[in-house]
């Protein structure tokens, strides 16, 4: 399902704080909650995609992000 970077993730204090436990692009998996700045995961630096939609798959409760568009 496509999903914008706001039902994903929080901007706080120049931190994106994921919303739910996520995997990040098969890179890392960060649970709800933890302030991630200036972190790439594979190569995705979320920073440049605040305005952006991802393709997310629901495993479990994990949001999995796949894509960027």
């Amino acid at each position: 399902m496509r999903v914008h970077f706001n039902d994903l993730f929080t901007l706080l204090e120049g931190y994106i704080i994921p919303k739910h436990t996520t995997n990040l692009f098969n890179a890392r998996t960060v649970a709800a909650g933890t302030k991630l700045k200036g972190d790439s995961f594979n190569g995705v630096v979320l920073e440049k995609h605040t305005n952006a939609q991802f393709e997310v798959e629901d495993r479990e409760g994990i949001k999995v992000i796949r894509r960027v568009y």
